[in-house]
């Protein structure tokens, strides 16, 4: 009877704080489109200096597997919140899967908001619905399946961070879930709704720069649809498939006069099965401490084996020591298991300074005037 009592009181205290929150709901951004959907894209977009990667515009489809990517860090991305505590449900919509849909996998971040500025939270205890639905024209329509209060079986972090309007650094993390009974559905939406953390962690699901352009964010309490991109999701047959991590190159510059900026590549690919997805990034403790300014140009990415080699631009800038020889090795990780990772060699030589090599010759004719006297002519006159 206690555990009852408690129960409602916590449903009490939800639907108070549901309510405060909409008063203070996510601003709507951008245009507004013909049926007069505003935009909501949940954490603001952040936009760096980094260079953007070209991504696919369209999802890749095996007819068992279905994979829309994240976007990448750069140069802007959004997450809208899928969270009943924030009073908010996304959705998207898939097609032409001929197979039982046995598994799902999702990326996403874990956020708090205290004092009006978003911090990071430990995702570690959430629970979700699952929710597969018909299409009906463009929205979704009747549920087909649900997967109710569940806990997902990995919640897996990337290492790989984001950064808000803020300024504030935060981890995407990698959700899987294994649905049974398997979901029979070809075509239809999926929503992804967090209903429980014991730390209020708020739930914002990722977007994806694959797919048809159209996803769904529902306002819950005021019964409004926002237009939003596509998320960041795969659905599976439930067979596995594994990525694999390979990597080619190498970084080697002689002769590099101190201080400057140097350029380098190197290339990695998923070696593994189709429809895999290796999250690789760059291992930070593996960046040499020589140098300074180190990019990656990607710094992570996120893979399918159609996408084939993909070449990673390094920019750093020369130690100002001369003479001297420098090497390390750059590690790239798979995000999702760091156990398998692949390393780039790194050499770099500065040469002698041509005026330290003048001097030297100079003292040597001192000592000994008549040695070489064209040559010692030549260096006087230059």
């Amino acid at each position: 009877m206690g555990g009852m009592k408690k129960n409602m009181n916590k449903k009490i205290v939800g639907i108070v704080v549901l309510m405060l929150l909409i008063t203070t709901a996510i601003t709507a951004v951008g245009t507004i489109n013909e049926k007069e959907i505003p935009i909501n894209t949940g954490i603001n977009v952040y936009s760096s200096n980094n260079i953007n990667i070209p991504r696919d515009t369209k999802s890749c489809n095996y007819g068992n597997i279905v994979i829309q990517r994240p976007w990448l860090p750069y140069p802007g991305w959004g997450a809208p919140f899928s969270d009943v505590n924030y009073g908010y449900i996304s959705y998207d919509d898939f097609f032409d899967v001929t197979s039982p849909i046995c598994d799902i996998h999702w990326w996403g971040f874990s956020v708090i908001n205290v004092g009006g500025s978003w911090y990071s939270c430990d995702p570690t205890d959430m629970t979700f619905n699952i929710t597969f639905y018909t299409d009906k024209e463009g929205y979704p329509g009747e549920v087909v399946c649900s997967y109710l209060e569940v806990i997902p079986h990995s919640i897996i972090p990337t290492g790989i961070y984001y950064e808000i309007s803020a300024g504030g650094l935060f981890e995407l993390f990698y959700f899987e879930y294994d649905l049974d009974p398997c979901c029979q559905l070809s075509n239809g939406w999926v929503s992804v709704l967090k209903t429980f953390s014991a730390n209020e962690c708020i739930f914002a699901w990722i977007q994806s720069p694959d797919g048809n352009g159209k996803g769904l964010q529902y306002n819950i309490a005021l019964e409004v649809w926002y237009n939003t991109a596509d998320l960041a999701f795969i659905l599976t047959d439930g067979e596995p498939v594994k990525p694999v991590l390979e990597c080619d190159g190498e970084i080697r510059q002689t002769e590099v006069p101190p201080g400057t900026n140097v350029t380098g590549v190197f290339v990695v690919r998923n070696n593994g099965d189709a429809g895999s997805v290796l999250q690789w990034r760059i291992e930070n403790a593996s960046i040499p401490n020589w140098g300074s300014n180190w990019t990656f140009t990607p710094f992570a990415d996120f893979q399918t084996p159609d996408m084939g080699w993909l070449t990673v631009i390094v920019n750093f800038t020369a130690p100002d020591e001369e003479n001297k020889e420098f090497t390390g090795k750059i590690k790239v990780v798979n995000a999702i298991d760091s156990s398998e990772y692949c390393e780039i060699d790194v050499y770099l030589k500065t040469p002698r300074n041509k005026a330290t090599y003048k001097t030297l010759l100079l003292l040597l004719f001192e000592r000994f005037p008549n040695l070489f006297p064209m040559l010692r002519n030549l260096l006087e006159f230059q």
